[in-house]
This record gives structure tokens, C-alpha cells and sequence, in this order.
């Protein structure tokens, strides 16, 4: 009772911290958000010496930049960079710690290694392209770098049961949250404003809203496998708002096409247990109607892109000429043309083309163009550990899911490396082995 109470009281000192940057950053003051930002960050680190998954709820508070209210740039630093620190901060603790419980975390696990394989040839490749730095190649490869923070959050999350419930629960109460901002944002703009958002995102004439759209999307899948396990209420109503932000605010077809995908094979997975078909019937029993509230925007989407694809125009033009222009830089097919920052000197000849040609726009091609075919390897290494750390984990469903919707929106989205915070947290969580054997037995229902 005592543990839970200081759990408790933990979380309301970190979430009132954060709310208050929120609420300061969305009103303009922007720099007091920033010094109570870093007060924020330093408390939620200090916490996480007793509970380490504090320290992938960084990484969300990072990725998100305070739940969509933050500016692209605190003093002048990318977010995205401060993570870093989490990297640093969790190898520190451990350290101090003694390493201890090393042997705890799953052996798959040390596959994850190659990944610094791809980052020190990304940097050499950047140095033979351009000349770039190859201390400096490194450290920009910040994305790659914070996933070996995940051997100290897992070794230290082994010593306490609850850390792994905790950061489930935390990961779609954060989602729910910026669910929550970003259509009240999607209701109030352009009469209020309290997001960092432009006018020029605009789809179905309005904007769109894109904030943890990836958080958002795991948490769906979160909030599913588990409703898939017990019809309840409260994941119903999660799924249905995180659907509510992914179809009508953030509007992105890929995400959509993800999650249906994943969606539809895990279910169809469950028909060969006893109580599948009886919630496959209530599935669709639930889905009809909600398909029907949603189909105006769904046929929009679908004649959005069948025109785009027909007359080669829209965002299938545009990507395939990001295609043409990053590819033909690669010279060695094997190793890529190396990570190159436009902050080099020459690398933004590199970087981008016309203002908004960028790699993140064409999944796993753009890790072709800095990787090479030793990227691609690198892809299907991780998806494997995935698979097979799945298959025998109580988060087996959400584990199934997170690797097929990676899977089916690659070649536009490449989750494991521009989302790589919640690669992190899906691998945290697929290396929980404290939850009950009945969970199992359920999820296997």
C-alpha cells in the first residue's frame, strides 16, 4: 500500500512539472517553459533512479515536445538530441548500480548490437561523401544511439514487478492525452491556438495535426490486444479516441493502413482459439457502426489516393521523385552514401531538394540511401528479435501487432528508426516476464 502511495505521488510531481510547461509553452512564455522544462526533465530523471521506466516516459515528453505545445527548438537544440541524455543518464545509473541483473535481459536482445554497426559505417560513409566528421556523423545519429538504452531501463525495470505494468499504462495514458490535445486543437483552430502548428498542413481543408501520431498508433495496438483478451469498456472508448485522432486529425493514409492491417491479421489470428469467434462477432457487431460514422472521411482518403497514384501527382509525385533524387546518390549500393546533416559544409545539397524533399518521406529507401543494403539487414534483424521475443512474451498480441504495422508502412514510415523512442519502449516491454502465467493463458484464448 505504502509502494503504491509513493508510486502515486511520484507520478502526480512529474505530471504537474510537465503540465505547467505545457500551459506556458502554449500561452507564448517561452522562457519560462523552457527553464521549468529542464526542471521537469531533471526531476523526471532523478525519479527514475527508484523507477526506471520514468525514463522512456522521457523519451514520449521528448518525441512528442511536451504533448505538441513545445517549439521546434529549445535554446536553439532539437528535442529529438536531448535524448541523449536519457542514453547517458540511464548507462550512469546502471553503472552505479553494478550492472546488475545483465543476465536478465533477453538474449535476443544482444542482436541489437549490429545497430552500432550501422551507425559508425553511416559515419565513415558521411566522411567519404563529404567529408563530414565521423565524431561528428556519430553523435547526430541520435535516433540509433538512444536504442541501447534499453539493456540499463530493462535491467533495472527487473527489479521491481510493477515497472513494466507502469510503463504500459503510462505509454496509453500519455497517447490518450495527446489524443485529447490535438482534437480539442483540430475543434478550436484557427480561433485558438495552442499548439506549434503551421496553417500549410492542410488535408480535406483543414489542418492536420501530427503530433505522437506514433504513439498514438502503439497505444491503439496496446489498448486492442488487450480488448481483444476482455471485451471491456475502457479499451473500447481508448481505442475509439485514439481512431478519432488517427482518422479525422492526423489523417496520414499509411498510419491508417497499419493499423487496419495489423488489426485485421491479429484478429483473424484469434479464430483458431474457442472464444474467438464469439468476439469476432462482436467486433463486427462494433465495427459496422463505427464504419459507417467514419466512411465519408475513409472514401476521401481512398479517392485521395487513387487520384494521386492515377495522375502521378500530390504526395505519390513528389515521393517518387524523393526517390530518384536520394537514391542516385548512393555510389556503393553496399554501405549507402553514409548520414550526412545539412549542417555540414555541402551536406545540404545532400539533405534536401526544393525546400521539402526529405528522407524521412520514403521509409526504408531512405535507410537504403544512408545504409545500404547493410540498412536493409539491419531492418530485418530488428523485426526478427521482435518477432521471436513476441512469441513468447504476455504482450505477445501488441508485439505481433507493433512488427506487422512497422512492417506495412515502411516504405513511406520507417518506425524503427525515425520512431525509435517507441522501438525502445516495445522492447522494454517485450522483455517483462513478472506478469501473471494466467495473462498468458488468457491472451492465448
Amino acid at each position: 500500500m505504502r509502494d503504491n502511495f509513493v508510486v502515486k505521488k511520484s507520478t502526480a510531481e512529474v505530471t504537474s512539472l510537465i503540465s505547467i510547461t505545457a500551459v506556458l509553452y502554449a500561452t507564448g512564455a517561452d522562457m519560462l517553459a523552457n527553464i521549468v522544462f529542464f526542471v521537469s526533465m531533471v526531476v523526471l530523471l532523478y525519479k527514475s533512479w527508484k523507477d526506471p521506466e520514468w525514463l522512456a516516459a522521457a523519451l514520449i515528453i521528448l518525441e512528442t515536445r511536451v504533448f505538441g505545445t513545445g517549439p521546434n527548438k529549445i535554446l536553439g537544440i532539437l528535442p529529438e538530441k536531448l535524448e541523449i541524455v536519457v542514453l547517458l543518464v540511464s548507462w550512469t545509473f546502471w553503472a552505479l548500480k553494478g550492472f546488475y541483473n545483465r543476465k536478465k535481459i533477453p538474449t535476443e536482445y544482444k542482436w541489437l548490437q549490429y545497430t552500432a554497426v550501422i551507425i559508425i559505417i553511416a559515419a565513415v560513409m558521411g566522411y567519404v561523401t563529404i567529408g563530414q566528421s565521423i565524431l561528428f556523423g556519430i553523435f547526430l545519429q541520435t535516433r540509433l544511439l538512444v536504442i541501447f538504452s534499453v539493456f540499463p531501463i530493462i535491467a533495472m525495470m527487473k527489479e521491481k514487478k510493477s515497472s513494466f505494468s507502469n510503463l504500459w499504462n503510462l505509454t496509453k495514458k500519455a497517447a490518450l492525452i495527446q489524443a485529447c490535445v490535438n482534437i480539442m486543437q483540430m475543434a478550436l483552430y484557427p480561433r485558438i491556438q495552442f499548439l506549434t502548428i503551421t496553417s500549410e498542413n492542410i488535408r480535406f481543408g483543414s489542418i492536420r495535426i501530427t503530433y505522437g501520431y506514433v504513439l498514438i498508433a502503439i497505444a491503439f495496438m496496446m489498448a486492442f490486444s488487450e480488448f481483444l483478451k476482455k471485451l471491456d469498456i475502457k479499451n473500447g472508448l481508448y481505442c475509439l479516441v485514439y481512431l478519432i485522432d488517427i482518422i479525422f486529425v492526423c489523417k496520414t493514409r499509411m498510419v491508417i493502413f497499419g493499423i487496419v492491417v495489423s488489426s485485421v491479421i491479429v484478429v483473424l489470428g484469434k479464430l483458431k482459439y474457442k472464444t474467438g469467434w464469439k468476439k469476432m462477432i462482436v467486433l463486427v457487431l462494433l465495427g459496422v457502426p463505427l464504419l459507417i460514422g467514419m466512411s465519408d472521411r475513409i472514401t476521401d482518403l481512398v479517392t485521395l489516393t487513387t487520384t494521386e497514384i492515377s495522375t502521378n501527382s500530390g504526395n505519390y509525385g513528389v515521393r517518387a521523385d524523393e526517390i530518384a533524387f536520394y537514391t542516385t546518390q548512393v555510389k556503393n549500393p553496399i554501405l549507402g552514401r553514409g548520414y550526412i546533416s545539412p549542417k555540414s559544409f555541402g551536406g545540404e545539397v545532400f539533405d534536401t531538394k526544393y525546400g521539402y524533399f526529405s528522407l524521412t518521406d520514403i521509409g526504408i529507401i531512405g535507410l537504403y540511401t544512408m545504409n545500404g543494403l547493410m540498412g536493409i539487414v539491419w531492418f530485418g534483424i530488428v523485426a526478427t528479435i521482435l518477432i521471436r521475443r513476441a512469441r513468447h512474451s504476455p504482450y505477445k498480441t501488441y508485439g505481433i501487432e507493433y512488427v506487422i504495422y512497422s512492417i506495412a508502412v515502411c516504405m513511406t514510415l520507417l518506425n524503427f528508426y525515425y520512431s525509435s523512442e517507441y522501438l525502445v519502449i516495445t522492447l522494454i516491454l517485450l522483455a517483462d516476464e513478472f506478469r501473471e502465467k494466467q495473462v498468458l493463458k488468457i491472451g492465448n484464448q
